[in-house]
């Protein structure tokens, strides 16, 4: 979902984070510095999901939603929570200083929400939830088998499943907006038309990522991994939902997450 940027405190350096096995001479303090900028940002993210699913939940309310989905969007929003403890967690590890979010910037403008217009609402989920959230779990999953430190790598696991699961939250709660009306099927299916161009052409050969231990990623591997996860999963699954015209079967483990998901909970 949206990231709009917040304010991260950094406060004095703990005893807890100093004598970190990270800060002896296996880690450079240029890598420390890199990796701690990098999941401070990736904690500002996950920190302003939390806003992005509580919007959700009051647009879909605003447009009659089932409280099954709304449900899914509170349920989402504490994962959100979790997930910025975590990548807190491990900013603070590679830190001398202890970082923790700040204040979020809150906009009192009501048309900065979609309340009462579902192609809007349906046409932001489609791509910051049934895309964005799939490429995003693939990325993760990617991180979390490439991190060496065993606790970040299993903290990881856990969050690329919980971005599988949210993806498939959006792709339920655009199947039930898409189904009241043919306009908004349309808008939606627009939506991965527009983006269907973005991954025609496979991107250049990455270079060998040197920092993937730390779960820092090059741009030319983000590229790849998305461009995979794309017709391996956003595609396929739009493509069932009509939304795009695609011979392709979803696979992989995140696939398998939002396949799963859906056939235990009703596809409106």
């Amino acid at each position: 979902m949206t990231s709009p940027s917040i304010n991260v405190a950094v406060s004095p350096a703990t005893s807890s984070n100093v004598s970190d096995p990270l800060f002896d001479h296996v880690l450079s303090a240029e890598q420390r510095t890199k990796a701690a900028e990098y999941w401070s940002r990736v904690a500002m993210m996950e920190h302003a999901s939390v806003a992005s699913f509580s919007r959700f939940s009051l647009e879909l309310m605003s447009v009659g939603a089932p409280t099954e989905l709304l449900k899914g969007a509170h349920e989402a929003a504490l994962d959100e929570v979790r997930h910025t403890q975590i990548s807190l967690e491990i900013a603070n590890q590679f830190s001398a200083s202890t970082f923790a979010a700040g204040s979020f910037p809150i906009s009192s403008k009501a048309a900065d929400f979609a309340f009462g217009d579902m192609e809007k609402i349906a046409t932001a989920a489609a791509l910051e939830g049934c895309i964005e959230e799939t490429l995003a779990a693939s990325i993760v999953l990617y991180q979390a088998d490439h991190m060496a430190d065993e606790h970040h790598k299993t903290l990881l696991h856990s969050v690329a499943l919980d971005e599988a699961r949210h993806a498939a939250f959006a792709w339920r709660a655009v199947q039930w907006m898409t189904s009241t009306s043919h306009s908004i099927h349309s808008a939606v299916s627009a939506v991965f038309i527009d983006r269907a161009v973005r991954y025609e052409m496979a991107p250049e050969n990455a270079s060998e990522p040197i920092l993937q231990h730390l779960g820092l990623l090059d741009q030319g591997t983000v590229l790849k991994l998305q461009h995979a996860a794309w017709h391996q999963v956003v595609a396929p699954v739009a493509a069932s939902l009509g939304f795009l015209k695609n011979q392709a079967t979803a696979t992989g483990p995140i696939a398998d997450v939002i396949l799963t998901c859906n056939a235990h909970a009703p596809l409106f």
